[in-house]
């Protein structure tokens, strides 16, 4: 699938077109809260490798 350089067209009405399948969508959920999850994840460790370096030092 590449897409730089080419022409993307609209599907007209009568064209066939893939619809979404419910496996897609649950996929693109799950891997939204994996984003999600990881990202408030690695947040907590910074936070408390700041809370550390702070609480240490000075």
């Amino acid at each position: 699938m590449q897409y730089l350089g080419d022409i993307v067209e609209k599907p007209a009405i009568g064209d066939d077109v893939n619809e979404l399948d419910i496996k897609a969508i649950s996929q693109t959920i799950t891997l939204m809260y994996i984003a999600a999850g990881s990202t408030l994840l690695l947040m907590g460790v910074l936070g408390l490798l700041a809370f550390l370096l702070t609480s240490y030092v000075f």
